[in-house]
């Protein structure tokens, strides 16, 4: 592999990379006597792909590229001799699939191997989950109460699925019961056999630790015997699978494979094509795989939307459902799938779960965000209503005022008060900050994180009297947000820690273990990092607060999505304040994110005999 198609220099994505990838490649078609056309359609569809990579696609699509007929241009690009169709690829850097899908060749290969590595763990022989009928009965009672007459418990369903399969994935929102889920699965698992290795990861270490405090309330009912047996720690996917400090690579592969028998990864929404590829290489051949995620939530900021290509069709078999029915009772008639039943290629792996057990039918926030799933224009209308959980702002025109600053800087009020007392509890201090967010959708411009995170810190700062100079950020209570992965001292993009003086005239910060408790490190030694008053929605993923105000631009932006809203929306627990112009609002929920990929036609050509043409979907 080439060093002009690594994904870690497309991901860069300026300008001048595109410029520079273009001469490289078309001095090498020149080389090669590409004739003129080729080297003109070469050039826009490396500038296409440039800009792809940098919206978070593996592709761009080829017909978007040909000014004559398709199959002229197609024709005109494999001239070059840097293009490749053939469904394996090779050592050339662009691939054409079957589809008109072109691709820098890292991103294909990827796709493929993931592809590969799914397919197999889905085809291998389920096992029966029959003989732990008594233990998903007993673990699920308390889900009867909450039904209606006739619902199946897609939660004990999803548990039931799991056990019979080496892989799973389980997509739902905040309040769905994934974590109830995953918390019984694990207990079937330790039941059916103690000695099983399972591990705990998601994509950032907030998520990381937040999987591993909510399984621990989640398991509190369980017998003693169980408890003691479930993982106390979680992991970052690139610490667990050893990232190198001053490399790309990783200290597990496929060569060398992770001591585990079962991995649960949460968040699975937020993981990129990269690095789902090298984790899933990186299990045992006999290992189990769960994936929990929100299929609705934002994607990856990296390329690749890998877990809603996964969980796109939730398609059950008729033999799928008469084991689920053998393993929970509940009738095989009544187990119908959410969406098309056209089964996938990792059929009877996928379960949605749906019934929301936080908000209730009358929640202001479960309505709001349902809407904003589907798109409805009704959206506006839940806000219009719900003055007490939801609020929506119209600011006039122009950066936000100094009041609307003091009042966002107010969501703040518990955990100012605490550092006015001088608390010197780090816990208590993030406990208090963890409360409350202000999030944006964009990071730049007059409503942009940076411009708001900027005022509110002035304000904070006079609020204390601790005002200092712009070239010292630093004072007690400062929350501090990671930007940066520091595997050296465990921190990770999306870290938050609070600042207290060290009685040597320095700063520490202190952040939250995964496994509880806190932990220190000198503010000089920190990784790239700014205040974290203010965060993007896409940094805010993996996280829950009890309130959160969402800003949205001034002008319309291609960021804004029904996806942003609903991500944004359900990272509060009980209120939420949205400062938008109704319109702008409006314009959000209309727009789906869409991204350009093949994962699905991989996984398509994954699944068919040895010698198959690739799919041409």
């Amino acid at each position: 592999m080439t060093a002009f198609d690594s994904p870690r220099a497309i991901d860069r994505g300026a300008r001048w990379f595109a410029q520079g990838m273009s001469e490289h490649l078309l001095g090498i078609a020149r080389r090669n006597g590409a004739p003129p056309e080729s080297l003109a359609i070469l050039e826009r569809a490396v500038d296409a792909l440039v800009a792809a990579a940098r919206a978070g696609e593996t592709c761009a699509r080829f017909e978007d590229l040909a000014e004559v007929s398709t199959e002229a241009s197609r024709r005109a690009l494999l001239a070059t001799g840097l293009v490749s169709d053939e469904p394996t690829a090779g050592t050339l850097p662009l691939v054409l699939d079957a589809g008109g899908r072109l691709y820098f060749a890292r991103y294909f290969d990827y796709e493929r191997r993931l592809a590969s590595a799914l397919t197999t763990l889905a085809r291998c022989a389920p096992r029966s989950a029959a003989e732990q009928r008594e233990s998903l009965d007993r673990l699920f009672e308390r889900n009867a109460a909450a039904l209606d007459p006739g619902e199946p418990d897609w939660q004990k369903l999803a548990a039931a699925l799991a056990l019979r399969s080496r892989l799973t994935i389980v997509s739902g929102g905040p309040g769905t019961g994934k974590t109830t889920t995953l918390a019984a699965l694990l207990a079937c698992l330790l039941e059916r056999d103690p000695s099983t290795r399972i591990v705990l990861a998601a994509p950032t270490g907030k998520a990381a630790a937040r999987m591993l405090s909510a399984l621990g309330q989640a398991a509190a009912a369980l017998p003693e015997t169980v408890r003691s047996l479930l993982p106390r720690e979680s992991y970052t996917v690139h610490r667990l699978l050893g990232a190198r400090a001053q490399s790309a690579g990783f200290r597990h592969d496929a060569a060398h494979p992770l001591a585990l028998d079962a991995l649960a990864l949460d968040e699975a929404s937020m993981i990129d094509l990269a690095l789902a590829t090298r984790l899933v290489e990186a299990l045992p051949a006999d290992a189990r795989l769960i994936l929990l995620g929100d299929k609705d939530q934002l994607a990856s900021v990296e390329a690749g939307s890998v877990f809603g290509a996964l969980c796109a069709n939730p398609g059950l078999s008729p033999r799928c459902r008469q084991a689920l029915e053998d393993a929970t009772g509940i009738p095989a008639a009544a187990i119908a799938p959410s969406a098309g039943s056209s089964l996938a290629p990792l059929a009877d792996t996928t379960i949605w779960l749906v019934r929301n057990y936080r908000f209730g039918a009358g929640s202001a926030i479960g309505r709001l965000a349902a809407a904003l799933r589907s798109g409805d224009p009704a959206a506006l209308e839940v806000l219009a209503e719900n003055a007490g959980e939801l609020r929506l702002h119209a600011p006039p025109a122009g950066p936000l005022s100094g009041a609307l600053i003091e009042e966002l800087l107010g969501g703040y009020a518990d955990f100012i008060a605490r550092l006015r007392g001088r608390q010197t509890d780090p816990a208590a201090m993030l406990e208090a900050f963890e409360r409350y967010r202000v999030l944006a959708a964009v990071r730049r411009g007059s409503r942009g994180v940076e411009t708001v995170g900027e005022a509110l810190e002035q304000r904070l700062r006079r609020a204390l009297g601790r005002e200092a100079p712009r070239a010292n950020p630093w004072f007690h209570g400062r929350p501090v947000l990671i930007e940066r992965n520091d595997y050296a001292l465990g921190l990770y993009n999306g870290d938050v820690g609070i600042a207290t003086e060290d009685g040597r005239g320095g700063f520490e910060v202190w952040f939250a273990e995964a496994s509880g408790g806190m932990r220190t490190v000198p503010a000089t030694r920190l990784p790239t990092h700014e205040t974290a008053l203010a965060m993007t929605v896409h940094r805010a993923q993996g996280s829950e607060f009890d309130r959160v105000a969402l800003i949205l631009p001034e002008a319309d932006n291609p960021v804004l999505t029904r996806e942003l809203l609903y991500t944004a929306v359900t990272r509060a627990r009980s209120e939420v304040s949205i400062y938008s112009a109704p319109e702008r609002f409006a314009q959000a929920l209309s727009r789906a994110v869409r991204r350009s990929g093949g994962l699905g036609a991989r996984l398509e050509d994954a699944a068919q005999p040895p010698g198959t043409r690739e799919s041409q979907a």
